[in-house]
């Protein structure tokens, strides 16, 4: 998976829970800081962090 970051683009291996009771894909991530950039089947993530600079970095 892609995940795009302020330090920069990383390409990590990441795992979704899928037990029985687990929340969707697209929660977890949100629940982890990540925004995806699909809901289907994410590719890519945007961290949160980088999502607020990026509006900050619009806002000046």
């Amino acid at each position: 998976m892609v995940i795009i970051d302020k330090s920069g683009v990383h390409c990590l291996k990441v795992q979704c829970c899928d037990c029985p009771n687990a929340m969707s894909p697209d929660i977890q991530m949100f629940q982890h800081g990540f925004f995806p950039t699909s809901f289907n089947k994410p590719k890519t993530l945007f961290t949160f962090m980088v999502l607020d600079d990026f509006l900050l970095d619009n806002l000046e």
